[in-house]
């Protein structure tokens, strides 16, 4: 067992004459010092001894002592050879700093993680666990909220507290709080949630946790015991091409009132035309243009994916028009959309505040979104264009990113090819070209 003793650091004498007290650490033959609160003066202990003369500050100190004995009993048994001083140091500074675990601010940590995944340009991925984090503080009703506080009862608890309509309490810019509602999500959204929760909840553990399992500091399992039933299957937002029709041959007049529909337009044609880009690629950094292809890396699984979710679209001659119009003048991004909204946030909401408008103007009987882009790309390669389920998921960049054996599966052998893009390439042009033989006065 390693060895303590209270030391008193006479050299680090203070400017009011007080000396820090330390415990003396000495295990296998090497000695590290773990610092206490506590400051003393010359009067306060032997000059020659360097010992405490102030029984109330020593009893104190052999407390701490004996807590620390207890710890490492309990947390790494007996055969503590096997480790060095600075290990045993290190966990017993993490254990005493975070209380076993219980001291550690699970909302502090995310916010830490979300703005590293901001630095790796993922703003679009950020967002989703920046809506989680304040969820998770409507649902306790404060801030910080600890990682045992993360547990099986808490978060069934907050499953069905997400699927209620529910009252919270914000601040404006004045400082004065105002009343919001929100509907009841789907149980899809709960998914998605405890989804981001879980991949948060891991990355506490990796930081936290060392590589030994003795020295675990976060050791509980809080989502073996949640279960939330959800309908596997989507729902389906596709556009028959009636609908596509419309939006593609519709003339949106000029002004102030019509800005937002004719850039939702544009949006909703260009992610078309990209097989399916999303708002936040199409808002982030993580886009170029070069050699007539828009190359980017997909920021919702970018960060989780060993491939970074690279994908590679050629540009069609549909696309090329939206590409310049809205192209970068500074050469910063791939597009301008940056410099029209501040944040993403702003950008998606604008741009499917305009979708819904288009979508009653045109008499499109759909709670229109960007979503319906992809979908509806989706659905015409397999269902019009005859392309099998594999093919569709691969050019969508979907592959592997299920879980379960299969999708392990496909993520190993999609390691072992080198993707050239001519098969996707063909599929985009063949759904292209199956809309531009069905649209024509179709309006």
């Amino acid at each position: 067992m390693p060895t303590f003793k209270i030391a008193i650091r006479e050299h680090q004498e203070r400017q009011d004459g007080k000396f820090p007290v330390s415990i003396r650490l000495t295990h296998n033959r090497a000695s590290l010092y773990l610092p206490t609160d506590i400051y003393v003066t010359r009067k306060q202990f032997n000059p020659e001894t360097k010992e405490l003369t102030d029984k109330n500050i020593s009893r104190r100190i052999d407390r701490d002592i004996l807590d620390y004995e207890d710890l490492l009993l309990k947390g790494l048994g007996t055969n503590l050879k096997r480790f060095s001083a600075h290990e045993i140091k290190d966990y017993i500074e993490k254990q005493t700093a975070t209380q076993g675990g219980a001291g550690i601010d699970f909302i502090a940590f995310s916010r830490g993680y979300i703005e590293r995944i901001k630095k790796e340009k993922a703003e679009g991925y950020a967002k989703g666990f920046e809506t989680l984090i304040r969820a998770l503080i409507d649902f306790f009703g404060r801030e910080p909220i600890y990682i045992k506080e993360i547990n099986s009862k808490n978060l069934n608890a907050f499953a069905d507290w997400l699927q209620t309509k529910r009252e919270m309490i914000r601040v404006n810019q004045f400082g004065k709080q105002y009343k919001i509602e929100r509907a009841g999500v789907s149980p899809q959204t709960v998914k998605d949630y405890l989804g981001d929760l879980r991949t948060l909840f891991t990355a506490a553990a990796d930081y936290y946790n060392g590589e030994e399992e003795e020295t675990t500091i976060i050791s509980h399992n809080p989502f073996k015991r949640v279960e939330i039933k959800v309908n596997t299957q989507p729902d389906k937002r596709d556009l028959p091409v009636e609908d596509l029709a419309k939006i593609i041959n519709c003339e949106i007049p000029t002004g102030i009132r019509t800005r937002r529909m004719e850039l939702a337009r544009d949006i909703f044609l260009l992610s078309f035309y990209l097989i399916g880009m999303n708002t936040a690629d199409l808002f982030g950094e993580l886009a170029e243009i070069s050699e007539g292809r828009i190359t980017y890396k997909r920021q919702k699984t970018t960060t989780r994916r060993k491939d970074e979710a690279i994908m590679s679209v050629k540009i069609e001659p549909e696309a090329e028009p939206l590409i310049e119009k809205y192209a970068d003048p500074k050469g910063k991004r791939a597009f301008c959309f940056y410099q029209m909204y501040a944040d993403f946030k702003g950008f998606n909401a604008g741009v499917n505040k305009g979708l819904k408008q288009l979508a009653e103007t045109l008499d499109i009987d759909r709670g229109l979104s960007t979503y319906y882009a992809r979908h509806t790309w989706a659905t015409m390669a397999s269902e019009d264009c005859e392309y099998n389920e594999m093919d569709v998921a691969r050019a969508l960049n979907h592959v592997g990113e299920d879980g379960g054996d299969f999708g392990k599966r496909l993520k190993v052998t999609r390691g072992y090819i080198h993707r050239r893009w001519e098969k996707t390439d063909k599929m985009n042009r063949q759904v292209l070209d199956f809309v531009a033989k069905n649209i024509n006065n179709k309006v």
